[in-house]
């Protein structure tokens, strides 16, 4: 690998994620790399989270990556991260010198289906072979029964690629519709009424979030996940820090149509206004055109 790049000889050199580094490592080239998220960070909070056997290894792995992102900083000549809770994280020196890109959203793509008839109360959607969102799904498994109690004819869609075997486990029951790949997501968003994502642990800034807000759903959501997002809480989304809260928060929204919709309202107004994408790519070609351009100069 890297004497195929030493062939190709490059101007710059853009690594997305730090497992990319080994091979740039040393490599007589500007370079850039994109931590995305601050993945000890979503293993620490993955430690908290666990059973008592499983917590030590999960937090001896967020040290071992703590001080992997920290290492890796010095190899490159510039520095990008998702969201300002992840650079925060880090155990750099000089992380006040990683730019901040975030995820954008395709409002071409991704807008309010007006006037569809809805067939599901709530939806969560992600990749349900991922350890945080499985915990999510088999947490509204736990409330489904609790929430049906109140709303009868409730409909819950659990919706994306690769569900565990847990996750499929929960088809059927009170009301919940595990669908699986989807070929398109929007079709999750446009048929639901509410999305919830009852993230605990993980980091970064969550895309889904952004595309549901696109399309035009109120969102309740915990901190691990709305303090990479711009925007007020209670204005464009809501928080719920633990889980009776997150099931009275659930219960509370369906209640009020009216709080749903002033929701929803603000909160595409929130996407449409400050998750560009045209905006970030733009922010991320500077970043590389002026590594660059200052590797030429020195």
């Amino acid at each position: 690998m890297r004497s195929e790049i030493i062939k190709l000889n490059p101007e710059i050199i853009y690594c997305q994620l730090i497992r990319t580094a080994p091979y740039v490592t040393g490599l007589p080239f500007p370079k850039v790399i994109d931590y995305m998220d601050a993945f000890s960070l979503g293993f620490f909070r993955r430690s908290r989270l666990s059973t008592l056997w499983l917590r030590p290894v999960f937090k001896f792995e967020s040290n071992l990556l703590k001080n992997y992102e920290n290492k890796v900083y010095n190899a490159f000549d510039a520095h990008t991260i998702i969201s300002r809770q992840d650079r925060d994280s880090l155990n750099i020196l000089s992380k006040e010198n990683i730019h901040i890109v975030e995820n954008g959203v395709d409002h071409n793509y991704f807008f309010p289906a007006v006037g569809r008839k809805k067939k599901y109360d709530l939806v969560f959607c992600g990749n349900m072979g991922y350890d945080p969102n499985i915990k999510a799904a088999v947490l509204i498994g736990k409330w489904a029964s609790q929430l049906k109690a109140k709303f009868p004819g409730i409909k819950i869609l659990i919706a994306g690629a690769r569900p565990h075997p847990i996750v499929k486990g929960l088809h059927g029951k009170n009301g919940i519709v595990v669908s699986g790949w989807m070929d398109d997501i929007r079709e999750a968003y446009w048929d639901s009424s509410i999305n919830i994502a009852p993230i605990f642990s993980g980091s970064g800034l969550q895309n889904k979030i952004l595309e549901a807000m696109a399309c035009g759903l109120p969102t309740i959501t915990t901190s691990v996940v709305g303090n990479s997002l711009r925007g007020e809480t209670g204005k464009h989304f809501l928080i719920a820090e633990t889980e009776e809260e997150f099931l009275k928060t659930i219960e509370g929204l369906m209640k009020n149509q009216q709080k749903m919709e002033k929701l929803a309202r603000n909160a595409l107004e929130l996407v449409r206004n400050e998750y560009n994408w045209a905006e970030f790519s733009d922010q991320l070609f500077q970043i590389i055109n002026r590594t660059r351009k200052n590797s030429i100069t020195l």
